[in-house]
């Protein structure tokens, strides 16, 4: 299977676990989950740190005149590729614009 498979399998991957916690009830900022991936992705607010760290723009931004848009992704292919879902180690990172730069904004 090539890079580009595994990183697209990896995103729908990402895509599902967050699309299922939409009907949860509770504030989800608080749970240890989300504080856990909060603490992994501290050292990535700065978008050159997530690209040290072997992240790399993946599709660029895409956006809609109607629907808005996804952000900015970076993903690091080698954690897609191996098989396993870390929330200490994201696979992919959300950026969005904001002036000259980019503020991390979900993963």
């Amino acid at each position: 299977m090539n890079t580009l498979s595994r990183m697209l399998i990896g995103l729908s991957a990402i895509s599902l676990v967050s699309c299922s916690s939409g009907g949860m009830h509770h504030d989800a900022s608080s749970a240890p989950l989300a504080q856990e991936v909060r603490r992994a992705t501290e050292r990535y607010q700065d978008v050159s740190a997530a690209t040290a760290a072997g992240y790399a723009l993946f599709l660029g931004c895409v956006s809609s005149p109607t629907g808005g848009a996804m952000g900015i992704h970076y993903v690091n292919g080698e954690l897609v590729g191996d098989g396993k879902i870390d929330a200490a180690r994201p696979e992919a990172l959300i950026y969005e614009p904001k002036g000259s730069k980019l503020e991390l904004v979900g993963v």
